[in-house]
């Protein structure tokens, strides 16, 4: 059941979702899902209080989203950058998964007049992420069914379950595979010439270096923030480090800076450093 057939079930959702947050809060969400079949959409705020529509195949994904439990502070950080950048700038989302990241960058730029560039090379993730475009009516939301890394060429990603664990590098979990294009982000950017990039996401399961070294040219040409996720174990599957990572970075000249901890991961934002006063005098 399509979710937006029953308004006044969205309307009663909302407001649910915007008590404050207790304690198994999220399963009559996921239960609901489940008991009517449904994908959704559920009704999900953005910071600024603006709601959108959200959809997906996994219920619980969907509720963690829903209950604005999705990494909360990279969400906050997200946010602060997206507000702080000049107007017809345009972000980058590579790893997309389903669009949440990308929903809220659309939706905020669509009053700049930026637009998103959202990567995501996985046929399940991706047929989400087109539908909550649709959802939203973000024409400034450019899908794209492709991978990124250091060159533009077709190959194998791995995939198993859950669908946000894809990578261009085999792990013990993955049990089958597509075949997709890769793209460099260079080579991209090359096509969208006009595009000034002020922001690159990254959630690459272990290729943000390749990714990195795949984007020399936009990160000389337009000092975009970086906000990515840091691994050891998904970075060794590639040969590299968190500590290769940061040294690139720092080479272009970049400062990083942790925003959370999970334990076995964290994310982290690379401001340049000639923005790096500015960015790290405000609130953090």
């Amino acid at each position: 059941m399509n979710l937006t057939k029953v308004r006044p079930l969205l309307g009663i959702l909302d407001l649910f979702g915007r008590l404050p947050y207790f304690r198994g809060k999220g399963l009559p969400v996921v239960w609901l899902l489940r008991l009517l079949n449904s994908r959704g959409p559920l009704p999900v705020r953005l910071p600024d209080q603006r709601r959108i529509l959200f959809t997906g195949s996994d219920p619980n994904w969907v509720a963690s989203i829903w209950l604005g439990k999705l990494q909360p502070d990279f969400t906050r950080v997200f946010w602060r950058v997206l507000c702080a950048l000049p107007e017809k700038s345009s972000v980058i989302d590579i790893g997309a998964h389903i669009g949440y990241y990308a929903l809220i960058a659309a939706h905020r730029l669509r009053y700049t007049g930026g637009m998103v560039f959202a990567f995501e090379p996985h046929p399940v993730n991706f047929s989400d992420l087109q539908r909550n475009k649709i959802l939203n009516s973000l024409d400034n939301l450019i899908p794209v069914q492709k991978a990124v890394a250091d060159r533009t060429t077709r190959t194998l990603l791995f995939a198993g379950s859950p669908t946000c664990s894809h990578s261009l590098r085999q792990d013990y979990f993955h049990d089958h595979t597509y075949e997709v294009e890769c793209i460099t982000l260079d080579d991209f950017i090359s096509s969208n010439a006009t595009a000034k990039i002020g922001l690159v996401k990254i959630d690459a399961e272990g290729a943000e270096l390749l990714i990195l070294r795949s984007a020399q040219q936009v990160l000389a040409r337009d000092r975009p923030y970086i906000m990515y996720e840091e691994c050891e174990e998904r970075y060794q599957l590639f040969g590299h480090t968190v500590t290769d990572v940061r040294a690139f970075l720092q080479q272009f000249g970049y400062t990083v800076q942790p925003i959370d901890n999970f334990g076995s991961y964290n994310n982290a934002i690379a401001v340049p450093e000639e923005q790096e006063a500015d960015f790290f005098d405000k609130s953090f």
